[in-house]
């Protein structure tokens, strides 16, 4: 759900690109990115080598290093963060995000 109560739904590949995008204005050094789709048996909850697949984005997004930290906006529900190769940016209120490498 969106800030505002309605609801936001995704493909497979903006859910991934918003996960993304979420990790990158966040992450920190020694930080590593993976995407389970939980689809294997209860016991292994998601976490079994069958739900982790390798997705092309995670070869497509060059960022380079971090430039800078990240920039907090709109009333604490946008995240931006700079790049060495382009910009990336995340709104938890709405769902919108930006990948621009």
């Amino acid at each position: 759900r969106t800030l505002d109560g309605s609801s936001k739904t995704f493909t497979q590949d903006e859910f991934l690109e918003f996960g993304m995008a979420a990790f990158l204005v966040a992450m920190g050094p020694g930080c590593y990115f993976g995407f389970s789709d939980m689809q294997n048996d209860p016991e292994l909850g998601g976490w079994g080598d069958i739900s982790w697949d390798y997705f092309q984005q995670y070869d497509d997004i060059v960022t380079g290093q971090p430039v800078g930290e990240v920039e907090i906006s709109n009333n604490g529900m946008t995240f931006t963060r700079e790049f060495e190769n382009g910009t990336v940016w995340v709104n938890c209120a709405d769902g919108t995000y930006e990948i621009g490498f």
